[in-house]
């Protein structure tokens, strides 16, 4: 009997010691979830995504912890915006977003990085760039970004495969987008707005039958006509035009949509869920971005997500943002007075230039008649632009 008891004992110990030793040790998904925060406070951004991607993977083969996976996807998030990849954080955030709308509370944490990325990266709004130029792009699968670079504000249009569209003009028939379209945006205290570093926007001219890629366009003040003052810098093969030309309001239209929503970068973005303030305790308030600290901003009752679907009726308004510094104003008046210029470089962090470069470099006896023409050419486009078919 002693050692029936003695053998039960020895079991029950053994049994606790196992039990215990369960419960003291951490899971795979939370060892992999401190090792990325370890490399992550160290600066080691590859080697967190690698951790936390290791966490992703073992959440979701449980299928079992949302708030563990939303946690997840926001640290993934803020490991892919402190290396600059705002789309990829953007996808991790969406993800975190519709898991928490289920849950009907966002985490802290997940409500700071939401106002983070916010800063320095936004999704584009079609509905608000009017309606031809919202079908044209929606028919594509096009996705339109806006991020904040030392540059200035440079948007972004992605697209699966490049496309080309006829409009009704007997100048230009054709306006084609490569996969990667970039340029700068930027609008001045009196309403000038100029897009610049245009790079994978070409057109079609009927008289040369050749495709020109599109450079600059500087918008100026509106006449009494309602059409708005341009110059326009348009070319191929290293060969630069510039002329002045008048820019219709549906032309206009999207342009200005488009310099609007970039202006709202550095504002934080708010949420349409609420957040679940008892754990805020645990999260660091600030993020040292740039050198600069930024505020989290929790929403207020009621507050929405400031992203907008109704299309927006473009008025002429008085502008607050200014251009980038003089350097460029002068750069503009030089082109203007000179008639030609070099098209700038692209921006730091664009790729595919390749698929960008699909000029047609056929040797041309151009006339100088015919160079008039295509003058009007360059700037008939515009009107017709995103206009329905």
């Amino acid at each position: 009997m002693k050692r029936i008891l003695a053998y039960l004992t020895a079991l029950s110990i053994c049994w606790l010691t196992n039990v215990v030793s369960s419960y003291a040790q951490p899971s795979r998904w939370e060892t992999y979830m401190q090792e990325g925060q370890l490399a992550y406070d160290n600066h080691r951004y590859r080697k967190a995504q690698t951790m936390w991607l290791k966490a992703l993977t073992e959440v979701e083969g449980s299928g079992q912890d949302d708030q563990q996976l939303a946690s997840t996807l926001t640290k993934l998030a803020q490991v892919l915006r402190q290396s600059e990849d705002y789309g990829g954080a953007n996808d991790y955030l969406q993800r975190a977003l519709v898991i928490y709308q289920r849950l009907g509370k966002a985490h802290p944490e997940f409500a700071q990085e939401y106002a983070e990325l916010s800063r320095a990266y936004r999704l584009i709004d079609l509905e608000r760039l009017g309606t031809g130029t919202a079908e044209t792009l929606k028919a594509n699968s096009a996705k339109m970004c806006v991020v904040r670079q030392d540059t200035g504000n440079h948007v972004q249009i992605d697209v699966p495969e490049r496309f080309e569209k006829s409009l009704n003009s007997t100048r230009v028939d054709q306006i084609g987008l490569e996969k990667l379209v970039t340029f700068d945006i930027s609008r001045d205290g009196s309403g000038w707005i100029e897009v610049s570093k245009i790079k994978g926007f070409k057109i079609h001219s009927v008289e040369r039958n050749t495709w020109a890629n599109l450079y600059n366009l500087l918008i100026k003040s509106i006449d009494a006509e309602g059409k708005y003052d341009a110059v326009i810098t348009a070319g191929k093969a290293g060969i630069t035009k510039v002329v002045d030309g008048k820019i219709s309001p549906k032309a206009y239209e999207p342009i200005v949509g488009i310099a609007m929503q970039a202006e709202m970068l550095g504002t934080p973005e708010v949420l349409s869920i609420q957040v679940d303030t008892a754990q805020a305790a645990s999260v660091p308030t600030t993020e040292k971005t740039n050198g600069q600290n930024a505020s989290l901003v929790l929403p207020e009752p009621g507050a929405t997500v400031t992203h907008s679907h109704e299309t927006t009726h473009v008025a002429p308004v008085q502008q607050t943002q200014p251009l980038a510094n003089e350097k460029r104003q002068s750069a503009r008046d030089d082109m203007q007075q000179s008639g030609q210029t070099k098209p700038q470089a692209s921006s730091k962090n664009v790729s595919r230039e390749q698929e960008r470069d699909r000029d047609d470099d056929d040797d041309d006896d151009d006339h100088d008649d015919d160079e008039q023409e295509d003058d009007h050419a360059i700037l008939h486009f515009f009107g017709k632009l995103f206009q329905k078919k």
